[in-house]
């Protein structure tokens, strides 16, 4: 039977087509390499896969770099790799393929697995290419298909279950002739030369039972077959004669010239060509166990892939070290909070219904001057599923970790100090599940200018609590302003205005807001279509520099434009109108908010489960950017959360398919304009971006003329900077010449004026 693939091939040069603030490149990666799976090795370099990104070192030079979406990569986990000479296959778990030259980094697609109707998603896994004769023969989950390696143009496709249905097919080999295929159903073979082999009749089924892996050494085939607890090995001719049997579930198996590396989960075995054991890596001193992927041999050592601390170059048991680059504990990215120059980053997570099972003990990690410090669970007193990381606005190293299972970590000096718990604190587990039955899911904690940390816990009755700077703890009843607390499964982020009214959104209950000021605290809910919400379950809250509270819920977008008339009866919100095309919709309507940020200038960065994210002007009325995996380096559409350095400009987006950035142009606000600066300068014939006018305040007039006087461009500035795009008010580019900026604050009593230089 043969498979017909319609073939798109794109075929780019990686930079992406987005450029600010004069780079070529605006865009960022932060990928975990902790895991590296699979590699493979072309000349002197290991290329090795880290989920979504490639990472190559060259152990000639001792040198490295990777590879991920930034330079082109889809985005999508790689399942299968393959070298032969610069070039590089890559296979992944949807399917795609992908040819990469390591020299150019020129990178072409083939998506016809992927988009193929007649194959179900979770058969289309590339599980292993094989090379040979200018064919390259992947081993998928529905059967063999054969690829032009250069051209990446599909032939025939082969299928082995019964009447040619599909089978997953483990490993395709070539030995003598004849095309061998290593399957959960037994292993089988055909020659080359049969004109009958699209058939499955035409192809015999040489042994029963689950075949993993084939291999040659010395004109001989071996094959692996998993018997479960243990592998055994068979050398095949006329006959199968067993050769060795090792513990273990298979992992790996890499051939090299005086014998062959068997990886299992928890252990190396080096054999000898006969299987006879010359060395077996165990447990090595700070590796977490059973976490080997793979292990190589080149160049005398050997190189071992792990799923905890990436790769490894393995000398001896007293001489290995971690080769892989820096990078987050995980490409988990739950939740960024952002810091002048600073990232802390938790790896937990919870599902669409704030169930946060299965619990998964994983830590955080913290990015400050170009280095990662990544702190596991096992020092963060061991709790379970961090889901938001909150710092101190006033003390610097004082951070609070929420545990969405088991309360609060606090940190002094970067450091933990303690668990807040249902033990020593005031805060609650949930009880309807029983005495003995202990979950603290603690969403968000927020800091008032009194010091006290405000905390929010789901499916709690007293699930508002405070506590003062000397540790006194007060616990206030929400079951009179949400509906039910045993099905307020979790709440938003918190925001505080004014220092008085704390907002936090709610699953059933809408938009709830806390008057702290009064004792006891007022307290009120707004729920409903008709109040302008356009779902009651609210994801995510902001407050803008214009005081604006900004509502993300799971069908949309609102604002509360009058935070101070909460607690008036005719207080609404209002959906965000925009013209589309001549037509007016609501702005992001339908889409599920995961997360809302407010830049320098103002700027609202909205994050999507499902569209990517949006760049939106001040007051809402236009998109000014959308990014999504189609169009930028983004490894998926849905986006988890957003961080910004207002010193900087970037924007970080988190996934839970990894991290990138991109370099926005608005800064935080200056205290003085002599502070304010412009960039590029001198603009040259080929920059095609904005120039950016930094170290600005709210409400900064700008002004800029020629020499003689004329002016090309007015503006306010809505933050810390300004954007222009090289152009007078008649749309076309201003002329080679020294441009004056004239700067001005609002209120008149500080100003400065900037020179700026433009050669077309």
């Amino acid at each position: 039977m043969k498979l017909i693939f319609q073939k798109y091939i794109l075929s780019f040069v990686l930079i992406w087509p987005i450029v600010v603030c004069g780079q070529t490149n605006a865009w960022k990666s932060y990928y975990s390499y902790k895991n590296i799976s699979i590699c493979t090795i072309s000349n002197q370099t290991i290329v090795a896969a880290a989920e979504n990104a490639l990472f190559l070192f060259d152990t000639s030079k001792g040198t490295s770099e990777t590879i991920t979406t930034v330079e082109g990569l889809s985005g999508d986990n790689i399942s299968a790799l393959a070298a032969y000479g610069n070039v590089i296959l890559i296979g992944h778990e949807n399917g795609l393929l992908a040819q990469i030259d390591i020299n150019t980094k020129k990178i072409i697609f083939e998506s016809g697995i992927t988009r193929s109707n007649i194959i179900s998603a979770e058969k289309k896994q590339i599980n292993h290419i094989q090379l040979v004769d200018n064919i390259a023969y992947l081993a998928t989950g529905f059967g063999i298909v054969e690829v032009n390696p250069d051209t990446l143009e599909f032939g025939d496709s082969y299928y082995f279950g019964p009447t040619n249905s599909t089978l997953k097919v483990n490993q395709v080999f070539i030995f003598e002739n004849a095309l061998h295929a290593a399957t959960n159903q037994g292993l089988f073979k055909t020659s080359q030369a049969n004109q009958n082999k699209l058939e499955f009749s035409s192809w015999d089924q040489l042994a029963e039972g689950k075949w993993a892996y084939l291999w040659t050494q010395d004109n001989s085939l071996f094959a692996a077959k998993d018997e479960g607890s243990s592998l055994s090995f068979f050398q095949l001719s006329n006959t199968f004669q067993k050769r060795a049997t090792f513990p273990g579930r298979l992992k790996n198996i890499f051939p090299y010239e005086n014998g062959v590396l068997i990886t299992v989960s928890n252990r190396v075995y080096d054999t000898d060509k006969s299987f006879v054991g010359t060395q077996t890596l165990g447990d090595l001193d700070g590796l977490k166990p059973n976490t080997f992927n793979f292990a190589a041999n080149l160049n005398g050592k050997k190189w071992i892939g792990t799923s905890s601390e990436g790769l490894i170059r393995y000398v001896n048991e007293d001489n290995f070290d971690l080769i892989s680059p820096q990078g987050p504990l995980l490409n988990s990215i739950f939740d960024i909070e952002n810091l002048i120059n600073e990232l802390w980053i938790a790896h937990g997570d919870y599902n669409l219904f704030y169930n946060p099972y299965p619990l998964e003990k994983y830590g955080i990690s913290r990015y400050v001057e170009n280095q990662w410090e990544n702190i596991p669970n096992n020092q963060l007193f061991n709790a379970d599923s961090f889901v938001r990381v909150v710092a101190h606005p006033t003390e610097m190293g004082t951070l609070y970790i929420c545990s969405y299972h088991g309360g609060i970590v606090y940190l002094q000096d970067n450091s933990p100090v303690m668990l807040w718990d249902q033990t020593n604190s005031g805060l609650e587990s949930l009880t309807f599940d029983g005495p003995d039955y202990i979950s603290i899911r603690v969403r968000d904690v927020l800091v008032d200018e009194s010091a006290n940390l405000w905390s929010l816990t789901g499916f709690v009755k007293k699930g508002l609590k405070k506590r003062t700077l000397s540790g006194q703890w007060t616990t206030y009843d929400l079951s009179d302003t949400v509906l039910d607390y045993k099905q307020e499964a979790g709440y938003s982020n918190l925001q505080l205005y004014n220092n008085k009214i704390l907002f936090f959104g709610s699953v059933n209950s809408g938009l709830i807001g806390v008057d702290i000021s009064q004792s006891p605290p007022q307290m009120k809910r707004i729920m409903g279509g008709d109040m302008g919400l356009p779902s009651d379950d609210i994801r995510s809250i902001r407050l803008d520099k214009d005081n604006r509270l900004w509502v993300g819920t799971k069908d949309g977008l609102a604002v509360l434009y009058a935070p101070n008339r909460f607690f008036e009866d005719e207080t609404q919100l209002r959906s965000v109108v925009i013209s589309d095309g001549g037509n007016l919709r609501e702005l992001l309507s339908g889409q599920l908010i995961s997360d809302i940020e407010v830049d320098g200038n103002n700027q609202k960065w909205i994050s999507t489960t499902s569209s990517g994210v949006f760049l939106i002007s001040p007051d809402g009325s236009q998109i000014l950017q959308h990014f999504t995996k189609q169009n930028s380096p983004l490894p998926t559409s849905s986006v988890k959360t957003i961080g910004i350095d207002n010193a900087t400009g970037e924007v970080y987006f988190g996934t839970l398919n990894g991290m990138v950035s991109f370099q926005g142009d608005a800064y935080a606000e200056s205290e003085s304009l002599s502070d304010a600066n412009v960039f590029p300068n001198p603009v040259r014939p080929n920059f095609l971006g904005n120039v950016v006018i930094r170290g600005l305040q709210q409400n900064t007039r700008v002004k800029i003329t020629d020499v003689a006087g004329n002016l090309v461009y007015d503006t306010t500035s809505e933050g810390g900077s300004i954007s222009w795009n090289v152009r007078s008010f008649s749309g076309a580019r201003v002329r080679s010449g020294v441009y004056l900026i004239f700067i001005t604050s609002k209120d008149g009593l500080d100003s400065a004026v900037k020179k700026l230089m433009v050669i077309n």
